[in-house]
């Protein structure tokens, strides 16, 4: 068995490879050198109040929320199913001081002071509920029901029987 006789690598190439180390893993490193359980606990611990305070609401003054709602099925008119059309609800995040006033815009509809924006960029004025269509076939628009703090139902309208139908868009909502 013959010796074997390793060079040490040398101050400089450590330095060179730390350094390296360092400027790959970027911010990465400060983390690897704080206290990773005590900063889990602290950043837990403000995460549960903020989400708890936020979550039980109401939504603050002039914040806006954001969505996307669809309903669609086949209206069959006669028993068994009766002259019914799917119900879809909508649940808002955080729930509302108040019930906002509704409103809703059809298709390539023309916005208004109190809804100002589009399907695709759902806006609202305070206090508002604007329902923005971006798809309809088989119907001629929404009936909104039990609109609350909490959100609300809807379902297409004016659906003739034996017909498929679909209605799809956005909303917005902002706090008064």
């Amino acid at each position: 068995m013959t010796p074997r006789f390793r060079r040490r690598p040398s101050p400089a190439l450590v330095i060179s490879i730390l350094a390296l180390a360092l400027a790959v893993s970027g911010g990465a490193t400060a983390i690897a050198v704080s206290d990773f359980a005590q900063d889990k606990r602290i950043a837990k611990r403000i995460s549960t109040r903020v989400f708890e305070k936020a979550i039980q609401g109401p939504l603050p003054s002039g914040a806006t929320l954001r969505g996307r709602f669809a309903v669609a099925g086949h209206r069959v008119k006669g028993p068994p199913a009766g002259d019914l059309v799917d119900e879809s609800a909508v649940s808002f995040q955080i729930p509302l001081a108040t019930k906002p006033s509704l409103h809703a815009i059809g298709v390539n509809g023309t916005p208004t002071a109190a809804c100002p924006g589009s399907s695709s960029d759902p806006k609202a004025a305070p206090g508002n509920l604007c329902l923005y269509e971006s798809s309809s076939k088989g119907n001629n628009g929404i009936t909104v029901v039990n609109l609350g703090r909490v959100g609300f139902s809807m379902f297409a309208t004016h659906v003739p029987a034996d017909t498929d139908y679909e209605l799809e868009g956005s909303w917005a909502v902002k706090a008064p």
